[in-house]
């Protein structure tokens, strides 16, 4: 400070390469504190005058704590240079700095010794150096979490708490697992810390976890007014492990005690659900009996069957094989070119069969099949190979032996599945679409796979409909998930897709869908299917009341017996005193 104002120059600078001993950032931030309060007591002694209140500026806000914080047992290391700094530098002395405007930190910021030359800031400072001569003292609501780690460990003392327990699906979210073995694990886990002070093995662990979860499940049915009447029917008593078992008149059968007397478990309990799934998975996806025959080999269910039934109707798995197709609608009226009279090959259905290997065995040809809608004749006819100007040539050869018909009806059947393909592209060239323009002939393609139906017309009035079978009342919907039937795989392995639109027909009901099915990776394919072909794998509400209807009103039979039965012993008892009074 001169008596024309206050300037500010670099005096000394000074730096040093961290320690080869890996130290956090903090501690790195405390030695360079410890650097600067060195220098700064080497400067003040070689100046003619003294430096009464020198002020250091840093940004690291966790050495500045440990540096302010005089109240504080902190651990050696820090204790140490703390110390060291306070002896040459008072706290009071120490001020707070951003980062971005601290002026030691360039060079570290890879600025070269060129630009270094030139800058302002490190040889006279930033401008908020020369205003604020004092500086803004640090100030902390709380302590900075690195703080912490460096506290030394003081004495440990013991307090007594009281708290209410609580159960464990309230730790355990078990809504949020599909297995039983997982919710078993997962119950493991948390008793590894007790396992391990009481030498425990893993076996032992997994059944405690066990015995834990069906502890809560029976706590919750305790409190019910039918627990007192199950313990009458079922004869429960409590086993070494508090939990609920059934008395049977097998005690003295030669089996497991598990099998003798089973645990309770009640009806609407997700545990129970996940009990059930796990029996079922174990008999491979069998049906009701024998799933419940694997479930009471150590479990005793309230409703067992009507509870097995619903969750086995729920299966995935078993849905994906056991799925029913959508219904197909009545079929309509044939078409006026399948029973009216014309004459032969006036309606002409076409399609492909081969390829077909010559005797010589060095090539092989395609049979192009005319049939006749109405009288069922039919025309065969050989070609090389199915490029658009052999068909031309097919078609004009059968047009001048037969004459041009009104009417081409293509046929994809499954048989011929790529070869259906292959006519549509034939169809799309432009040589064919000019030639069947001039003979104006119209052509029709039928939905792909489409079941064949009829045969001669004094048999067109038989209806071979099945009664059962498929899903009667479910409609098929745009965004359906299905199984796509195919002959060329076994059931578990087809097709999953999704129904992109639906096919109407003339008369207004649907007999066909668009569906895009993956077909590896991330491509996927639209195709064209009959509902019967379509088996809907999400579960309609309806169609699960209308399952479930005939064991639920049996179940409900059997309850409104019971409070009957009461009411009757209370009636008598009622009879018994006033009959005392009197």
């Amino acid at each position: 400070m001169t008596d024309t104002g206050t300037r500010c120059i670099l005096m000394s600078s000074k730096t040093r390469v961290a320690p080869t001993s890996q130290q956090t950032i903090p501690r790195l931030e405390l030695l360079s504190a410890l650097l600067l309060a060195r220098l700064m007591a080497s400067i003040s002694k070689n100046l003619e005058k003294t430096l009464e209140k020198p002020i250091c500026y840093m940004d690291s806000k966790v050495a500045l704590y440990w540096i302010l914080g005089l109240n504080k047992d902190w651990r050696p290391f820090v204790q140490h240079h703390v110390e060291k700094i306070r002896r040459l530098i008072p706290s009071t002395c120490w001020r707070h700095c951003p980062g971005m405007v601290n002026p030691a930190d360039l060079p570290s910021r890879g600025l070269k010794p060129d630009e270094l030359e030139k800058n302002k800031d490190w040889f006279k400072g930033p401008d908020w150096l020369t205003t604020d001569l004092n500086g803004e003292k640090a100030s902390f609501e709380d302590m900075p979490s690195e703080c912490i780690q460096e506290l030394r460990a003081c004495e440990k003392k013991t307090l007594g708490m009281i708290v209410a327990a609580s159960g464990l699906s309230q730790i355990i979210n078990i809504q949020k697992y599909s297995c039983l073995g997982r919710v078993l694990r997962v119950t493991c886990h948390m008793l590894t810390f007790i396992a391990r002070l009481r030498r425990m093995t893993a076996s032992t662990v997994m059944l405690q976890a066990e015995v834990l979860w069906l502890r809560e499940v029976q706590s919750s049915f305790q409190t019910e007014r039918k627990f007192s009447d199950w313990k009458v029917q079922l004869g429960l008593f409590s086993d070494q492990n508090g939990l609920w078992r059934c008395r049977g008149r097998i005690q003295n059968a030669n089996a497991r005690y598990e099998i003798k007397h089973p645990i309770l478990l009640p009806a609407g309990n997700y545990f129970t659900l996940l009990v059930i799934r796990e029996a079922h998975e174990i008999v491979f996806h069998s049906g009701v009996k024998q799933t419940l025959t694997e479930l009471r080999s150590k479990y005793w269910i309230v409703r067992g069957r009507s509870v097995v039934k619903k969750m086995i109707y729920r299966c995935v798995t078993c849905r994906r094989f056991e799925a029913r197709p959508y219904k197909a609608p009545d079929p309509p009226p044939l078409p006026r070119i399948r029973v009216e009279e014309a004459p032969p090959f006036t309606y002409t259905g076409v399609d492909f069969a081969g390829p077909i290997y010559t005797k010589d065995g060095t090539g092989k040809v395609w049979v192009t099949l005319y049939t006749c809608c109405v009288t069922r004749c039919i025309h065969l006819d050989l070609v090389v190979n199915l490029f658009a100007s052999s068909f031309i040539r097919s078609l004009k050869r059968f047009t001048s032996r037969r004459g041009i018909p009104h009417k081409f009806i293509s046929d994809n059947g499954k048989t011929f599945k790529a070869t259906a393909k292959k006519i549509k592209k034939i169809m799309n060239h432009p040589e064919a679409i000019d030639y069947v323009n001039e003979s104006k002939t119209e052509w029709l393609f039928n939905i792909e796979r489409a079941p064949w139906r009829s045969e001669y017309l004094l048999e067109l009035r038989e209806q071979h409909r099945y009664s059962k079978g498929d899903n009667a009342g479910v409609e098929i919907k745009v965004g359906d998930i299905v199984i796509v039937k195919s002959n060329e795989k076994r059931h578990g392995f087809w097709n999953l897709g999704k129904v992109e639109s639906i096919i109407p027909e003339r008369d207004g009901l649907i007999r066909g869908a668009t569906v895009r099915v993956a077909t590896g990776g991330r491509k996927s394919t639209l195709l064209n299917r009959p509902v019967q072909h379509l088996y809907p794998m999400e579960i309609n509400h309806q169609e699960e009341e209308s399952s479930q209807d005939q064991p639920r009103e049996s179940q409900d039979h059997k309850e409104t017996a019971r409070p009957r039965r009461a009411a009757a012993f209370e009636a008598r008892d009622r009879i018994i005193a006033q009959t005392l009074d009197d």
